[in-house]
């Protein structure tokens, strides 16, 4: 299976039935201000982290232990990561040399679409898509924006066994703009074991421009195998002007890095 997945190994947490203040919706621009309640909090509390691996956390917005939440992501996120790296890369101890990526290395099986734009550096908020929470100094998890604890924690264990329909956002802040249109398909063994195949899907809907985006991934349809588990055949990635004050949130731990 191509590069589908996105993201890194955690466990799977329970969910509050407790009422939660109404979220408010987050509209894109230079600066992105998002205020919303964890549907599984009470777990944790501490300051929530924009950067990603290697370099010095950057706080901005707080986790509450009631699970409300506040994160203002800046203007200029691009030259604010740009130079985390380079003080990164300065370090004799650095292990490697830290770029932003363009935005074909960030959207894969781009073959016969239609593209512009593509070269473009593209820098992502938080790490692996999620913001870390850090409470005196210690990381605990991380905080994703998904439809459901199931799904983001398929996503993070990066299998291609046991897809469950779902979807999760990330936020990526544009140096110019770009546009991704159009339908990858291809044949794909339906497992190891067997000549079937199946015709994999995944769709690209994506406009960015200068300043925050907003990217929706989903699973739309999984099929099951010889096996009797899931995988993936119809994956979409679009962009979205904003998330509404319905959008879900959840606190994920686990023993990856990141987490």
């Amino acid at each position: 299976m191509k590069n589908i997945l996105l993201l890194l190994i955690g466990t799977l947490c329970l969910t509050s039935c407790k009422p939660k203040p109404e979220a408010a919706p987050v509209e894109i621009g230079n600066t992105l201000t998002i205020e919303s309640t964890l549907s599984n909090g009470g777990q944790v509390q501490g300051s929530l982290n924009t950067m990603g691996f290697f370099v010095e956390p950057s706080y901005a917005g707080t986790l509450k232990q009631n699970g409300r939440f506040t994160l203002n992501l800046p203007d200029n996120f691009d030259t604010v990561t740009q130079e985390a790296f380079n003080t990164y890369n300065k370090e004799d101890s650095a292990a490697y040399k830290l770029q932003m990526n363009t935005v074909k290395e960030l959207f894969t099986n781009l073959d016969g679409l239609d593209t512009t734009g593509i070269s473009n550096p593209i820098a992502l908020a938080g790490t692996y898509y999620g913001f870390q929470v850090f409470e005196n100094g210690q990381r605990n998890g991380a905080i994703y924006p998904t439809s459901s604890p199931a799904f983001m924690t398929y996503i993070l264990e990066q299998q291609r066994e046991g897809a469950v329909a779902g979807y999760y956002y990330f936020f990526v802040y544009a140096s110019a703009a770009a546009q991704i249109k159009g339908i990858t398909s291809f044949n794909e063994y339906l497992d190891n074991d067997s000549d079937k195949t199946f015709k994999y899907l995944e769709e690209h809907d994506i406009v960015l421009n200068p300043g925050w985006n907003i990217v929706k991934y989903e699973i739309l349809k999984a099929i099951e195998t010889s096996y009797g588990t899931t995988i993936p055949a119809y994956v979409k990635k679009s962009s979205v002007n904003k998330l509404d004050g319905n959008t879900l949130w959840f606190h994920i731990t686990g023993t990856s890095q990141a987490l």
